[in-house]
């Protein structure tokens, strides 16, 4: 089974070789690295182009800066594998996340594969599990929806007594997924709609017909990058979100979902509000 992984490089010279290690390493070999550089301006190129040079398995992509999602968008465009992986340029990943996914996957095919994370602060590291058990099994259309999409349109219920953990699931990074699925889906221009990763994933969810979820592996979210997009003050936040809003509402009615799913959005752009003030 080969797994492509797809890196998407704006200025990161202070974190990418940290990345791209933990990536080289994995014991898992039958990958195939594609990294995209998005006009980087500091020395990530002149590191990526070196990483290109020792390592068989990496491809580099060299273009003008267009932002994020037209960055992932092209990256997509180059893979060959089973399943994509996005690693975000600053953050890691642990040394048998391939390994240990791949193996999961050949016993239990799935559209999706969901994995948990770390929050990397200076002084510590916090896990962020997405599920209560240790595996979690969606293996129908129904059971996807409400499991996963429903939850990405915002909580509901019980789910309001953990506010913070609103975008658990929004991410595209510690995902697996099906390239014959993704690659017909695209990421959203992240100036236009201020959310790519959650559109792309709605998008994704809606499609298909299978989703698992295992805690034995992790993705590490690199909290401390202060030229990462989540630390920049946004004064358009209100204008891009009322767009993503805007359209999360458009596909419930497009797709006559039920009104659990107008409740969710509803109680996504109340809490929203909270981080659109203070930024």
């Amino acid at each position: 089974m080969l797994i492509s992984i797809v890196i998407p490089v704006y200025n990161s010279e202070l974190f990418l070789e940290k990345c791209l290690n933990s990536i080289i390493n994995q014991s898992y070999e039958n990958i195939e690295i594609i990294i995209v550089n998005d006009g980087s301006t500091d020395n990530s190129k002149r590191i990526l182009q070196k990483y290109e040079k020792t390592y068989a398995n990496i491809s580099l992509y060299n273009k003008k800066n267009t932002g994020v999602s037209d960055t992932r968008n092209i990256g997509i465009n180059h893979t060959h594998g089973d399943y994509v992986m996005f690693v975000d340029a600053d953050d890691w990943i642990d040394e048998d996340y391939v390994m240990k996914s791949v193996a999961y996957l050949k016993n239990n095919p799935a559209d999706l594969l969901l994995l948990p994370y770390v929050r990397e602060y200076e002084k510590k590291s916090v896990k962020n599990y997405l599920f209560k058990t240790s595996s979690v099994k969606f293996t129908d259309k129904q059971e996807v929806q409400k499991g996963l999409l429903l939850k990405l349109f915002g909580p509901i219920g019980e789910e309001l007594r953990r506010p913070a953990y609103i975008d658990d699931l929004s991410p595209c990074w510690g995902k697996m997924y099906k390239r014959d699925i993704c690659k017909n889906i695209k990421f959203e221009d992240t100036y236009k709609i201020g959310a790519e990763d959650i559109w792309f994933n709605i998008e994704y969810a809606y499609e298909i017909k299978s989703v698992a979820y295992i805690n034995n592996t992790f993705y590490h979210y690199n909290k401390e990058n202060q030229n990462s997009l989540i630390h920049k003050n946004k004064s358009d936040i209100f204008k891009k979100r009322d767009k993503l809003y805007t359209a999360m509402s458009n596909f419930i009615n497009k797709k006559s979902l039920s009104k659990d799913y107008r409740i969710a959005l509803d109680n996504r752009i109340i809490i929203d509000l909270i981080g659109i003030s203070n930024n």
